[in-house]
């Protein structure tokens, strides 16, 4: 009986596991039909406030850029001062700064003790006279980032 008991517990132990979520640094997003997840995810936060999210796999990269001016929308494509891009496995550069591009940036936390950012984004961006991706479902979870100065002092 003691060894069914033994057994039991063991079982539902490792089951209890199952269900363990991570807090690890994140930068993933659903690319048409495939899924993109980086394997670093980094970011910058210069003198401009202005947040660069970068996230890089092994033949892919997706950068993120926004002015910081609280946790709110960033709207994406011509005319806006935010923008994405998303390079693909051969090497074409889709961009959120041509026509018919479109998206959002939403960053949801910024935790300056522990120089995090965390939020979410989607977007449709265009490679010009070429072809359109879509990228849906993003999300930023984590991303440590370093202030940078790249004013000159004179």
């Amino acid at each position: 009986m003691k060894n069914l008991l033994l057994i039991l517990f063991a079982v539902l132990l490792f089951q209890a596991c199952d269900n363990i979520e991570s807090n690890t640094v994140a930068l993933q997003a659903n690319v048409e039909t495939g899924f993109f997840k980086a394997f670093s995810a980094t970011a910058t936060l210069d003198e401009n406030m202005a947040f660069t999210i970068m996230g890089q796999s092994d033949n892919q990269e997706l950068v993120l850029h926004t002015q910081w001016r609280g946790q709110q929308d960033y709207e994406l494509g011509v005319g806006f001062e935010s923008y994405a891009t998303f390079k693909d496995s051969e090497g074409n550069i889709f961009t959120t700064d041509t026509e018919g591009s479109e998206g959002v940036i939403t960053i949801t936390s910024r935790g300056d003790n522990e120089q995090i950012v965390s939020g979410k984004f989607q977007f449709r961006s265009v490679l010009p006279g070429r072809d359109t991706i879509v990228v849906h479902q993003g999300l930023f979870y984590s991303v440590p980032f370093t202030y940078i100065d790249n004013s000159t002092g004179d």
